[in-house]
């Protein structure tokens, strides 16, 4: 993104920015001359900056503007802009303010309002935060184990994962320009995004969830009450820790089972499924903790590994640094976190080219470089194509894919990208299905699951064991401009059709690579599902019950898999337009390991600053989950400062609480924070949790019902945005309740929702129309097998 101009007028929405930053943006942060709340923000490094703050403004530059400059030198820096980043900050207030005067003489700019629930609808003058987002998104109703409460997951995962689907919205955004010649104004809902990209209620699910989905009709997971009570993807202890366990397939459950010594009464073929292995959980699991509770986490994973069988360790933050692998993989970074401030931290979410794209330089100081911003900017405005399209459009038209996406990561990058009018061909082999298509355990190989992840998409069947088949594929290539693949690492290679490959036929190729613990290392070979990721990249370690060890409260989440399937998708654009700037192509790489690890920067760098493992969770005490009158049924309060405390202690009819100096301040009430919760759990338990929060919000104090996916479909602010979409897929009696468009814009239409292919349902139309193969070629190439079509009558085209 060299050369684009972005600037930044936000408060807690600023990761936005510094990904934008590691892209090569030029990224100015407007910052007030006399507030620096923002670098206060707890929890602080030793010079009592702010620890986020530092991290999510690394890589960019900082302008102040005393009151009497503000408004020629703001409306200047907007005349040079190709992006303004705005929020309900005061600054961001202002600067959007003045963005629409600018806009008659810079018509290319693009405002993108960045807000708790966007703009319009019932909930957009409610306050949150990033735990009351994972309340109101479903998320925390699956977080934790039975007979415990809802765990608030370690770091700021709603606002960190919005944030990539906001990059997303902003690429997209330029893309689009080059062919509008005009900028656009998006209005981006980080409660939106949330429900997309943080394990979404709505969007596609894991191959182990979706072996036991089609018993509850369709559903996600079954909607009773509590956390769950077994794991799918369960962790037992070691000798030196513990280690986590995810048999999905056949043959993975084979090989465990040999390791185990092939008892007689696990030989039933109907454990060969997952449902049927869930028959028999706390039989597996007792023999599980037999087998592992003598080994190191270690030696565990290498030899489940070695045959085959996904295991992982459980691995601290502090044990993640110290790891070989990643010290292999250059995961970690030295760097100046503050002026003075040395600290060793995660050095970027992926590879361009073989270069890791992250952490270049600190966090500028306030007003830094407004003498520098000031001058270079109004010496060298923005330059926007002449574009020709007069109406909004989707703007990915044009963009063709080739797609060896499997599961849930490669659906959610080639959705990502088909929504908007690209056109994204799959390539599969009834050989070797997705195991999505499988696991869905639908007649036509297109059941909710996939439909979901896939629509819009088209299938071509080719067998990748001919040597016809690799032929035909890179002719198709050939035609493209983007490759995605999340097969294991040399995968691709071994069949002809590694990056080299591609590259001979199409140079200006870009191709984005995704795997669980990157190409190279000692771990590069080794199965990476989402749990297995999140357990060696320390999360799973963070994401636990303080005080009671072993409980941890990942249990079935897919996290990181739409993170990682989203982030592929900025890669990839990103890579797309700096192609259409040089004219050369990309070889990008990401692991999903090292994307957990960089999303949990904040706790990383507390780790290597105090040598300590860092907190669970960044609420501040007493502040969390509380127990509310009805059936399981929860909130979340979280007071960020001494006015919403004022507020609080308002709504709940004991104001004296405000007076009392023992909780006159944030730290204050941090040590009295056992008392406190027990105050306000008394009072919370006197009402249903709709009834605390609306008492709540009518104050301004952040506060969100714990909701399941049930109620989320019946979200006022995600209905009147028109955020849902029904999906009719012929193979499926009822149409589909899934996720629509990532953002609102003016300049661009929402998304198609068209059904997902059967496998091979568009081979003919590939080989015949973007191949220019002859009728009767085509008919000789099904016939021996080279190419596969669908055994049912296909969907129009």
């Amino acid at each position: 993104m060299h050369g684009t101009r972005v600037l930044e007028a936000v408060g807690k929405f600023d990761l936005v920015g510094r990904i934008l930053a590691d892209l090569g943006a030029d990224v100015v942060k407007l910052e007030p001359v006399d507030d620096t709340r923002a670098r206060k923000k707890p929890p602080l490094a030793a010079d009592g900056q702010s620890i986020a703050f530092q991290i999510r403004n690394a890589n960019k530059r900082s302008v102040s503007l005393p009151a009497g400059e503000a408004e020629n030198d703001s409306v200047a820096l907007l005349l040079s802009a190709d992006v303004l980043l705005c929020d309900d900050s005061e600054t961001g207030r202002y600067a959007r303010g003045q963005a629409s005067d600018v806009r008659r003489s810079n018509p290319g700019l693009i405002v993108m309002s960045i807000s708790d629930f966007g703009s319009t609808g019932p909930s957009s003058g409610l306050a949150a935060t990033d735990a009351v987002q994972l309340a109101i998104g479903s998320q925390l109703s699956k977080s934790g184990i039975a007979g415990h409460p809802p765990l608030i997951p370690p770091g700021a995962m709603a606002y960190d994962t919005s944030a990539v689907l906001a990059v997303w919205a902003v690429l997209v955004s330029l893309h689009n320009r080059k062919v509008t010649g005009r900028g656009d104004t998006v209005d981006f809902s980080a409660h939106e995004a949330t429900v997309q990209v943080m394990d979404p209620p709505f969007g596609t699910i894991g191959t182990a969830t979706q072996g036991i989905a089609k018993r509850q009709q369709y559903s996600r997971a079954a909607l009773e009450r509590g956390r769950p009570a077994t794991s799918i993807y369960p962790i037992f202890k070691c000798v030196d820790g513990y280690v986590r366990v995810a048999v999905l397939a056949a043959r993975q459950w084979h090989s465990m089972r040999q390791w185990l010594g092939e008892p007689d009464d696990l030989q039933d073929p109907h454990y060969d499924t997952i449902h049927g292995r869930q028959d028999i959980r706390e039989l597996l699991d007792a023999r599980y903790a037999r087998h592992f509770e003598s080994m190191s986490m270690h030696e565990a994973a290498r030899e489940g590994q070695r045959r085959g069988i996904p295991v992982s360790p459980v691995l601290s933050v502090l044990d993640v640094m110290a790891e070989e692998h990643f010290a292999q993989r250059g995961v970690f970074t030295d760097a100046i976190l503050a002026e003075n401030l040395p600290c060793r931290l995660p050095a970027g979410y992926f590879e361009l080219d073989g270069t890791r794209i992250g952490y270049r330089h600190r966090a500028p100081n306030p007003g830094e470089h407004t003498k520098s911003v000031l001058s270079e900017w109004a010496a060298n405005p923005p330059v926007v194509a002449d574009g020709r399209a007069t109406v909004p459009r989707r703007p990915l038209e044009g963009i063709r894919i080739v797609d060896f996406g499997i599961v849930v990561v490669g659906a959610e990058l080639g959705r990502m990208f088909a929504d908007l009018g690209a056109e994204v061909i799959r390539i599969e082999s009834a050989q070797f299905p997705d195991n999505v298509r499988v696991a869905d355990h639908w007649e036509t190989g297109v059941g909710p699951g996939f439909a979901i992840g896939h629509r819009n998409m088209k299938s071509f069947g080719v067998n990748l064991r001919t040597a016809e088949g690799v032929a035909l594929v890179k002719e198709l290539v050939a035609t493209a401009d983007i490759v995605a693949s999340n097969y294991k690492p040399g995968t691709l290679e071994k069949l002809g059709l590694g990056y080299d490959d591609l590259r001979a036929v199409k140079p200006d190729l870009v191709w984005v690579s995704s795997s669980g613990f990157g190409h190279t290392g000692p771990w590069s070979k080794w199965l990476g599902y989402g749990p297995l990721v999140r357990s060696a990249s320390g999360l799973t370690s963070l994401w636990s019950y303080e005080d009671e060890p072993g409980a941890f409260g990942d249990c079935v989440t897919v996290y990181p898999d739409h993170l990682a399937g989203c982030f592929g998708a900025v890669a990839a654009l990103a890579g797309l337009l700096r192609r259409d700037r040089t004219n050369v192509g990309a070889e990008l790489r990401l692991a999903q390991c090292e994307l957990v690890i960089n999303q949990l920067t904040d706790a990383y760098v507390e780790a290597a600053l105090s040598g300590r493992p860092p907190k669970s969770s960044l609420v501040q005490p007493p502040w969390g989950v509380f127990e509310c009158d009805g059936d399981d049924a929860w909130c979340v309060i979280e007071a960020t400062d001494d006015e919403q405390w004022t507020a609080f202690c308002d709504a709940i009819g004991q104001p004296q609480l405000a007076g009392e100096p023992r909780y006159q301040s944030q730290p204050a009430r941090a040590e009295h924070a056992d008392e406190l919760r027990a105050l306000i759990g008394s009072w919370t338990r006197q009402h249903v949790p709709e009834d605390v929060v609306d008492i709540l919000q009518a104050v301004s104090v952040p506060s969100g019902v714990v909701r399941r996916k049930d109620e989320v479909a019946k979200d006022p602010q995600l209905t009147s945005a028109g955020f849902f979409v029904h999906l009719v897929q012929p193979s499926i009696p009822q149409p589909l309740l899934s996720a629509g468009r990532p953002f609102h814009s003016d300049g661009i239409i929402d998304p198609d929702v068209r059904p997902a292919p059967e496998l091979g349902e568009h081979s003919s139309w590939v080989c015949t129309e973007l191949l220019g193969k002859a009728p009767a070629q085509v008919a000789d190439l099904i016939d021996r097998g080279v190419v596969e079509v669908a055994s049912y009558p296909p969907a129009l085209i």
